[in-house]
């Protein structure tokens, strides 16, 4: 086994106070499809709430596509970053509130689907990776 997968699961396994306790605030939360990456949604703060909100959006795209910024807002229902550090990418677009024009590393890295664009040193305190392939 990985030394990631552990951790994977180790971590999938602490009570939320633990999480919250442990770790820094920041995630990313991919999808790939057909091995390539469709989604990814990179949270600056909240990112104890990654697993929960990857899990719903696993579900909800196996029953509908869901259009750029409707992963957005439930990222944002979820808790997973803020108005000022979440942004959500697909193939094609790019969705976010804050003030500030994003750094181009958010675009020439999406499709990689274990870098946190955020951070300089590639990786971030949580990413989490699901796969969707829809018949």
């Amino acid at each position: 086994m990985s030394r990631f997968k552990w951790f994977q699961e180790q971590w999938h396994n602490l009570p939320r106070k633990e999480k919250e306790n442990k770790m820094g605030n920041q995630a990313v939360v991919s999808v790939i499809s057909e091995g390539k990456v469709i989604i990814k949604v990179v949270a600056g703060c909240g990112g104890y709430n990654a697993e929960t909100f990857a899990e719903y959006l696993k579900k909800s795209l196996l029953k509908a596509n869901l259009d750029i910024r409707e992963i957005y807002d439930l990222a944002s229902r979820y808790s997973l970053g803020s108005k000022e550090n979440l942004v959500v990418l697909t193939e094609d677009g790019v969705y976010h509130e804050t003030n500030e024009e994003l750094n181009p590393r958010y675009r020439e890295t999406f499709h990689l689907a274990n870098l946190n664009p955020r951070l300089k040193q590639e990786t971030s305190d949580l990413i989490i990776i699901i796969g969707i392939d829809k018949e």
